[in-house]
């Protein structure tokens, strides 16, 4: 009986790495970080966040082998389902604004982030580049008694500590309190929209 699992599993191992080996390889090189934010002085490497976060999205469509081009670029052989992809931030911008008014307080919460790719198709008629633009925005704009901040609500409190850069610190990349926040919601919506442009430019254009 063992024995039987044991020929399954080697059977479905390699089924699974001969659909990988059929699927086109796209080489993702990381980000780099154009825009104003900067990591040295801040508690996030947004280029290498980004970077990984687009690996995993276009990892998780099952259509792709994609690889961190760091890892590959030594023994890449480029051929005709071959996709190079590079690309910078070119925006991430967060903050946030407060107007007192009597016995109450007006936040505003707000955060922007925007990408840009560059994807180089090796196909057998020669080399063609498509650019691909993904960005995100959201905001969070509440009229709120003024003596709240004392307790700021949980949506409130993760959106003054990420847009702070005296608490930032404080917030792990990737975590709920970053996910929920008017910075997460932006970058999320940057990559889905890289990721969903780059499937229509496959299908529609490249393959």
């Amino acid at each position: 009986m063992k024995c039987s699992k044991y020929i399954l599993f080697i059977l479905i191992s390699i089924l699974s790495s001969e659909k990988l080996s059929a699927l086109p390889a796209v080489f993702v090189k990381e980000l780099v970080n154009s825009s104003k934010f900067d990591a040295r002085n801040d508690v996030w490497k947004i280029e290498n966040k980004l970077t990984e976060w687009l690996v995993e999205e276009l990892s998780s469509t099952g259509k792709y082998k994609v690889i961190r081009e760091k890892l590959a670029c030594k023994n890449r052989a480029l051929g005709s389902k071959n996709c190079l992809i590079e690309g910078k931030v070119t925006e991430f911008d967060l903050g946030a604004a407060a107007l007192d008014a009597y016995c109450f307080e007006y936040m505003n919460y707000y955060a922007k982030v925007k990408i840009e790719l560059e994807c180089s198709y090796y196909l057998s008629d020669g080399t063609k580049t498509f650019t691909v633009i993904g960005s995100g925005e959201d905001k969070n704009q509440k009229i709120r008694p003024f003596y709240s901040h004392l307790v700021p609500e949980k949506d409130d409190q993760s959106n003054e500590m990420v847009t702070d850069f005296k608490t930032r610190n404080q917030v792990k990349w990737g975590d709920s309190s970053f996910n929920t926040s008017v910075v997460g919601k932006s970058c999320r919506q940057a990559i889905m929209e890289l990721v969903n442009d780059f499937n229509l430019l496959e299908s529609n254009f490249v393959r």
